[in-house]
């Protein structure tokens, strides 16, 4: 049969030459984030703020790491922020949704009223 052993007992479909058509891919954002708006962020312009998001497999933001944060108050504004984020789940070598990561960099951007 074409059937073939892997570690879990199920049976591994091999398609030759196809081995870079992975369907595999990182979460990817629902929306453009990149103009986000925050009230008085002036005075820590040209700072960044940096988050590690935990995406879940529908997509949901399931966990926030501060890894690089500015000020105790904006930062908790940040978190709360990008909690409500949405994405579109990592996907596995076969195209099914899994847990994944999405290292995240925010500038602060002083823009004229």
């Amino acid at each position: 049969g074409t059937d073939l052993p892997s570690q879990n007992g199920l049976a591994t479909l091999q398609m030759p030459g196809v081995a870079s058509a992975s369907l595999a891919r990182p979460p990817h954002a629902k929306h453009d984030y990149s103009k986000g708006k925050m009230e008085a962020v002036r005075q820590f312009a040209g700072q960044t703020i940096q988050v590690l998001l935990t995406i879940d497999i529908r997509g949901h933001v399931r966990h926030v790491d501060l890894l690089k944060g500015v000020e105790a108050r904006l930062d908790a504004r940040t978190v709360a922020m990008v909690r409500q984020w949405e994405f579109d789940p990592a996907l596995d070598d076969i195209g099914e949704p899994m847990p994944g990561y999405v290292k995240w960099d925010m500038h602060l951007v002083d823009e004229p009223d």
